[in-house]
């Protein structure tokens, strides 16, 4: 036992340098004990106790008060002198902190988080509550959700149950685990038999269970599938490329090109790619009639757009040139939509400042783009909207000429029915105004206005966002102070500027022409020295300029 290393250097720059104390002392004493040192006399053990300690604990022994030069190299005496040295820097607060704010760490064993709680729990001074203390600590600080449920719903839980629940629960973890390993790699050695198997050319299992499967869905054998299944990795279900069930590396889409963005690899109907327009041809149609301002072809090919020599920038790319009124006009191409509107606004003066909206419609399918005029006319006046004032006025004025309801009907192009309306309106009642629709419900009610009206009585000189303020915080409604002035308006009180008073009184004017009489014999020298101060009206409290009342 002489060779038995002895404890290492007290480190005194610790932060818990009396639990570290504590732990010194113990493995010292275990020292004593296995060396047989513990019977030696006290110059000896005090000997061997500043060798361990190291050349810091010697320094600090130096310094310590002794009675007698026989205490000095007493063992105990020395023990009890660093206990008073290192006890009075533990921080009880600090330890506190520390283990209530202990958690388990990610790697951490459930059993080393527990030594780790109780450890830092002696050192609290908790007393009777140690326990009680570290069974709560312990399953808030625990990092299984699933465990810490459990304890939770658990009635009259102690620390040593709680214990118990925690090592159950990690060692069932760790046999689990090791189950999914042992059933993984007895998948992965059954896989691997397959895959030689097949590179030996062999007639395999798999194989047998393929042609059973296809011999069954063709009605050519009542024979019962075979045992084994292929595994996934070696058959394609649905593949993305062809659509279609086939083996691995035997897509038949691996060398053809896609007919629609031209691409090999897949099919054109599994492509993913959008839809566009390669190459833009235009046809003039000549035998149009004189109404239509657009009726031409639009082609497509498969050629790409950067080829066509008429397109030179790259904004270029996606417009074509229509003729609309014996004039050249820009279209851009939607390539990824079905149908292309370009609307045209028309205006006949003929019958009576009328629009006629005319829409060109381009229909395209996979090889021919058509543009055609007139395809839907949009009348003016929508479904279930009054006609205006002035289109009523038209319709009138026509009816008095002499043309019937169908003339004016087609004239105008609007429904007969809406004609004869407007006009036996007109008959009934006289006028062609709109009838007036009912507006937005007023926010104020009439006990609102009231309050309103008393607060302007009662001070004249408020404003209408202290008014609506005042609103808000009564009735809790959201009020403008638009909305305030509206309706005092509406009552009869409007904003006014202040009948303007006298500035100066009799009082005022006598005191001046006394001041003036006192300074008016004094000479020029006295008033440079005196400092001139403009009038201006200066208030502490509101603005300076005009004020206005209700």
């Amino acid at each position: 036992m002489e060779n038995l290393p002895h404890p290492k250097d007290l480190d005194f720059n610790q932060e818990n340098l009396a639990a570290a104390w504590k732990k010194w002392k113990k493995e010292f004493n275990l020292f004593l004990i296995a060396t047989e040192s513990d019977m030696k006399p006290n110059k000896v053990k005090t000997s061997m106790f500043l060798t361990c300690i190291g050349s810091k604990g010697r320094d600090i022994h130096s310094t310590l008060d002794f009675d007698s030069p026989d205490e000095e190299m007493n063992l105990q005496t020395v023990i009890e002198k660093f206990d008073a040295y290192c006890e009075p820097r533990k921080n009880i607060t600090f330890l506190r902190h520390k283990f209530f704010t202990c958690g388990q760490a990610e790697h951490q064993k459930f059993d080393e988080y527990v030594v780790e709680l109780r450890q830092k729990a002696q050192q609290c001074e908790f007393g009777n509550l140690t326990d009680s203390l570290t069974k709560d600590i312990l399953i808030c600080g625990i990092r299984d959700m699933r465990l810490r449920e459990r304890l939770l719903r658990e009635p009259n839980l102690d620390l040593q149950k709680t214990i118990q629940a925690g090592q159950s629960a990690e060692q069932t973890r760790l046999q689990s685990r090791m189950l999914n390993a042992t059933s993984e790699t007895r998948d992965n050695e059954i896989s691997r038999v397959y895959s030689q198997h097949d590179r030996k050319g062999a007639k395999t299992q798999i194989t047998r269970h393929m042609q059973s499967r296809h011999q069954n869905e063709q009605g050519g054998s009542d024979r019962k599938p075979a045992k084994f299944q292929a595994p996934s990795q070696h058959y394609v279900t649905n593949c993305h490329y062809c659509g279609y069930n086939h083996k691995r590396n035997k897509c038949p889409a691996f060398h053809k090109t896609c007919e629609k963005c031209k691409k090999q690899g897949h099919y054109a109907k599994m492509c993913k790619s959008r839809k566009f327009v390669h190459k833009v041809e235009i046809h003039t149609d000549d035998e149009s009639d004189d109404d239509t301002h657009v009726l031409e072809m639009i082609t497509a090919n498969n050629s790409r757009v950067h080829k066509i020599e008429k397109f030179k920038t790259p904004k270029d790319i996606w417009t074509v040139e229509l003729k609309v009124n014996n004039s050249n006009v820009t279209f851009k191409i939607d390539t990824g939509a079905d149908i292309l509107l370009i609307i045209s606004i028309l205006v006949n003066y003929s019958s009576g400042h009328f629009c006629t909206i005319h829409c060109y419609c381009i229909f395209r399918n996979s090889d021919l783009c058509t543009v055609v005029k007139n395809f839907i006319v949009v009348k003016m006046a929508a479904k279930g909207k009054e006609l205006s004032e002035d289109l009523k006025k038209i319709i009138f004025n026509l009816h008095e000429n002499g043309l019937g309801y169908n003339l004016i009907s087609k004239r105008i192009h609007i429904n007969i029915n809406t004609v004869v309306k407007v006009i036996q309106k007109y008959k009934a009642t006289g006028r062609l105004t709109n009838k007036q629709r009912p507006s937005r419900p007023a926010i104020l009610t009439v006990h609102d206005i009231d309050h309103i009206q008393r607060y302007v009585m009662d001070n004249r000189c408020r404003t209408a966002s202290s008014l609506a303020q005042e609103v808000s915080s009564v009735s809790g409604k959201s009020v403008s102070t638009k909305t305030v002035q509206q309706n005092l308006n509406q009552c009869g009180l409007h904003v006014r500027i202040p009948r303007r008073k006298t500035l100066l009184t009799t009082r005022h004017k006598s005191s001046r022409i006394s001041f003036a009489n006192i300074y008016v014999s004094k000479r020029k020298e006295f008033w440079n020295k005196i400092l001139f101060s403009d009038d201006t009206k200066n208030n502490l409290f509101g603005s300076d300029g005009i004020k206005r009342v209700w």
